[in-house]
């Protein structure tokens, strides 16, 4: 069997079970770091878009500009990103 084979195929077993890695890695003496190193790749195999490596870029819409003060009450107020942290304390001490 390939390596990366043995790896995928441990990657599909632990994803099947309800096992945390930390447990899996533990219980098969395998280092937690490598385990999660063939998982990464695993997963890129399954996804090659999302592989960082690729040298694609992924076009991005605008980044929202405002953001939600959320008050225990359910009151929500939108307010510009550009708030200061002093501002943004003030908001939240009017509750």
């Amino acid at each position: 069997m390939e390596l990366q084979e043995k790896w995928f195929s441990l990657v599909r077993e632990w994803e099947q079970g309800n096992q945390s890695q930390r447990g899996f890695c533990e219980e098969r003496d395998i280092k937690h770091s490598t385990f999660g190193y063939w998982r990464k790749k695993y997963m890129n195999s399954q996804n090659p878009e999302s592989e960082s490596s690729s040298g694609k870029f992924l076009r991005l819409n605008s980044v929202t500009e405002t953001m939600e003060v959320i008050y225990p009450n359910g009151v929500r107020i939108q307010v510009p990103s550009t708030l200061s942290a002093s501002q943004i304390s003030g908001l939240i001490r009017l509750y």
